[in-house]
Parts: structure tokens; C-alpha cells; sequence
């Protein structure tokens, strides 16, 4: 009988764990949107869902992001590391950034 006590109370104990894991991630995913959404001025699902093009040598972005790099044009195509290296005249600057788009900037 104790036996089987000790076997409910850890499978009781194992679904609090689990349940309070789902709790964390949930709220963990919420974080990720919200930062999203200050960062791009628009819903994560927007940027998730929209129909991005990576940029490619040659092309000029606009850049999305909270940075306010503007416009620039895609230097370098590392197919390596899968970075562009942009050139943004503004700010006289040539900064790398990832070549997916997950919608960080508009191919012009």
C-alpha cells in the first residue's frame, strides 16, 4: 500500500512539473512576440507569416529594426556562415546580419 502511495504521489509530483514547464514556455513564447512587436512596430505574426525574400548581392534593404540603419546595399553574400554584409550609408557603417529574413528588413 505505501508503495503504491509513493507511485500516485510522483506521478502527482511529475505533472506539476510538466504543467509548470508548459507555464514557463508559454509565457517565455509571449515574451518573444511582445519583443517582437516593440522591435518591428507590428504583430509576431506578421513577421512570422509574411512573405519575406532574402536579400542576395547586389540588392538594397530597408532595414525594419529599431536600429535605424535605413537603407543599405548587401555588400557580400556569405553562403558559409549565411550573412550579408550591408553597407548603410547613413551611418557610415558595414555591419553584418543574418541572410534569412524574418522580416528585419525589406528587400528594395
Amino acid at each position: 500500500m505505501i508503495e503504491t502511495m509513493n507511485k500516485e504521489a510522483q506521478e502527482d509530483i511529475n505533472h506539476k512539473i510538466v504543467d509548470n514547464i508548459r507555464v514557463v514556455c508559454e509565457a517565455g513564447e509571449a515574451a518573444i512576440k511582445n519583443s517582437h512587436e516593440k522591435a518591428f512596430g507590428r504583430q509576431y505574426s506578421d513577421i512570422e507569416n509574411s512573405p519575406t525574400r532574402s536579400a542576395q548581392k547586389g540588392d538594397f534593404i530597408k532595414d525594419l529594426s529599431v536600429s535605424e540603419r535605413s537603407l543599405g546595399y548587401v555588400m557580400e553574400d556569405d553562403k558559409d556562415s549565411e550573412m550579408i554584409l550591408v553597407k548603410f550609408p547613413k551611418i557610415g557603417k558595414s555591419i553584418w546580419l543574418l541572410k534569412k529574413n524574418y522580416g528585419q528588413y525589406l528587400v528594395v
